[in-house]
């Protein structure tokens, strides 16, 4: 997210509170882009394997938005934002800051319901990673410190937490978590609590159950310690950032007393690289034959995966 710069050149505060974006016309633009297939027509800031944020220039100024798959309900839809809030508070409950969101609802005439997020816009340089990639590598990095404590008072609590310091915006000297599309609470089954089915329904029919249990074994791991400590390690594999998972490794050792494997970390990044390219083709497809059949795709599909392919 790259924000314009303020005549004192000082970041965007993460607690901005910004105006309420007109959502029927990022709708619009947003269906515009899926029907056409057309990634031009939007200013991707963001670009997630589950969501994609985009910048969106209002008549108060810029912000980020996110939008999440339609919900088959507007009941749906409120179990959803309640789950997001929820999250928030867990989180802040555990002194880890959370960039100002909001969200809005979006009713459709079958009933669904769509549901943005909204962000101020914020800096890419303040980000935590892009911090890493100008600063030399150290266990003791402040950001390092920071992200690796905080795993551990959320995770080791219960609270699932996608830690990459991609999603960390780092401002005044403490990190602002900015994810917060994907609250990964598991219920006694293993499911998410929120319904997915807007998600789901991204993939070809034979195909959604298949995907959904593969993913279902990863969103466990975001209340792990460990799990998330070598996931962020994961990451920064794919940020090619990998110079710095020795140092996470040390902090976590000799922070925590919990040992993460670096092997681990990367054989997971040699997964990634294969599965969730393999994913985007299998949306293509599947938006490619619901457009040849004349029925509506609804999830905006990047250009490329973050793993860039």
């Amino acid at each position: 997210m790259s924000s314009t710069p303020r005549g004192d050149d000082r970041p965007v505060h993460p607690a901005t509170t910004v105006a309420a974006p007109d959502v029927d016309a990022i709708e619009a633009l947003v269906r515009r882009a899926i029907d056409a297939r057309r990634h031009d027509l939007l200013t991707v800031v963001g670009n997630g394997e589950l969501t994609i944020a985009l910048r969106w220039d209002g008549p108060d100024g810029p912000c980020v938005v996110k939008r999440v798959p339609p919900f088959p309900s507007a009941a749906a839809a409120d179990d959803y934002i309640a789950l997001v809030h929820r999250h928030i508070a867990d989180l802040e409950q555990r002194d880890v800051r959370c960039v100002a969101t909001d969200l809005y609802r979006l009713p459709r005439a079958d009933g669904s319901v769509v549901v943005y997020h909204c962000q101020p816009l914020l800096s890419t340089e303040h980000l935590a990673d892009q911090v890493l990639r100008r600063d030399e590598v150290s266990a003791e990095h402040p950001i390092v410190i920071a992200v690796v404590d905080r795993v551990a008072r959320v995770v080791g609590d219960g609270v699932p937490l996608d830690a990459q310091f991609a999603n960390w915006y780092w401002f005044e000297g403490e990190p602002w978590q900015l994810d917060l599309s994907t609250p990964l609470y598991l219920d006694a089954a293993g499911n998410v609590c929120f319904d997915s089915t807007g998600f789901q329904r991204e993939y070809p029919a034979l195909a959604r159950r298949i995907v959904y249990k593969e993913l279902m074994k990863v969103a466990g791991g975001f209340s792990k310690v460990d799990w998330v400590l070598t996931d962020m390690m994961t990451q920064l594999h794919r940020q090619g950032l990998e110079r710095w998972c020795g140092a996470v490794t040390a902090a976590a050792a000799d922070r925590l007393g919990v040992t993460i494997d670096p092997a681990e970390a990367k054989a997971r990044f040699d997964a990634d690289v294969k599965f969730f390219p393999t994913l985007l083709k299998v949306k293509r497809f599947q938006r490619a034959w619901m457009q040849h059949t004349r029925r509506r795709y609804d999830t905006l599909l990047p250009a490329t995966t973050s793993f860039g392919r």
